[in-house]
């Protein structure tokens, strides 16, 4: 029994856990999408202008902390595209069940969380 929500706390795993599985699951996707093509790009044209490129994005992405990296990307897609930066829901959907439009809703929050973790 959870003392701070006072539920069970199978339940509260229950809730998130779905959450959790779709994040990372679209994560790998994204992963897997991005990095394939650019190891088969950089293994066949080594030491091209192309794989010095990706290799200087790749030691950049290692260089920045996730966390900035993630309030530069909150930032711009903010200000570039007017989305709501903050959870996984608007305001209007996070106490309404599951719907076609709250999973769309949904589906327009998750970029940033996955290209910050999938670049991770």
């Amino acid at each position: 029994m959870s003392l701070q929500w006072n539920k069970p706390v199978s339940d509260l795993i229950g809730e998130r856990l779905m959450l959790t599985l779709m994040i990372s699951t679209f994560t790998l996707v994204f992963t897997y999408i991005v990095a394939i093509p650019i190891g088969i790009y950089s293994s066949t044209h080594q030491y091209s202008a192309g794989d010095y490129i990706f290799t200087v994005f790749g030691f950049a992405g290692l260089a920045i902390p996730n966390f900035l990296f993630a309030l530069i990307l909150m930032f711009l897609f903010y200000k570039y595209f007017n989305l709501s930066i903050g959870g996984l829901f608007s305001p209007s959907y996070e106490l309404t069940s599951w719907s076609v439009s709250k999973f769309i809703d949904m589906l327009k929050h998750l970029p940033i969380p996955i290209i910050v973790i999938g670049t991770a």
